[in-house]
């Protein structure tokens, strides 16, 4: 009888170790399997977001997909400096480059689409106008500025405009002639976002003009890849000589 106890004892005991050895070797492939924690969010505002990432689009769609065109594309040199290049007065524009395939171009090839034609198309259903000047795109780079509007307290931002240079064309006789000038981006939120193909997008949603019911013009959007980054607002903290406070 004692050894019959003995025996049952001893399997009690060894299906125990078993089940904790299965646990303890499940507990290990589980965490083995598990996807690694995403990293930290970078939350850089507008105005650093400008220094830290080489090319901005500014799409007029509301919702980007891969068949969208950009309006311009922005580019900084990482200083403070930036230029606009309205995509249908580029070389990308007259070659009728899809945006999908600009993207797979490195940043030398990019810059190159960039320069002006010698044609172009103000209107798809005419024909290409002659360019009658030439502009040095390196003379278009100036600082970019931001004007905060704030809430009533004054301690937030409400609103922010992007003031950028940019080219704009004249129709004269003979053909066209494009000119320095400078444009304004409405920002209202950083809630923007797309994807095509393998390319991941964050950044700005635009609108017409501010209101109680703002019309929204677009997005400013810059690729982001497999970066955890969430843009902000400027913060009226943030004054300095690229940033205005309630036109102060």
């Amino acid at each position: 009888m004692k050894f019959k106890k003995v025996l049952i004892g001893m399997f009690i005991a060894g299906s125990i170790l078993t089940l904790s050895a299965c646990g303890s070797n499940n507990s290990s492939t589980s965490s083995k399997n598990e996807p690694a924690p995403r990293p930290t969010a970078k939350t850089p505002t507008l105005a650093q977001a400008l220094k830290d990432h080489k090319f901005w689009y500014y799409f007029k769609d509301k919702k980007v997909t891969k068949d969208s065109t950009p309006s311009s594309v922005i580019v900084s040199k990482g200083n403070g400096k930036v230029a606009e290049y309205p995509w249908n007065i580029t070389k990308a524009g007259e070659e009728n480059l899809a945006f999908s395939d600009y993207l797979k171009l490195d940043d030398k090839e990019k810059l190159s689409m960039l320069t002006l034609p010698s044609k172009v198309v103000l209107n798809p259903y005419i024909d290409a106008y002659q360019v009658l000047n030439k502009v040095d795109n390196s003379d278009l780079f100036e600082d970019f500025k931001v004007s905060i509007t704030t809430d009533d307290t004054g301690n937030y931002t409400k609103y922010e405009s992007l003031t950028v240079p940019t080219l704009t064309t004249e129709k004269v006789t003979g053909g066209v002639k494009i000119e320095k000038d400078h444009s304004d981006l409405n920002i209202i939120d950083s809630s923007a976002f797309a994807t095509i193909y393998d390319h991941s997008f964050e950044g700005y949603t635009l609108v017409w003009y501010f209101s109680d019911h703002p019309q929204i013009d677009g997005s400013l959007l810059t690729e982001t890849g497999n970066e955890n980054i969430q843009f902000q607002l400027d913060s009226p903290k943030d004054a300095s000589k690229h940033i205005t406070v309630d036109g102060k």
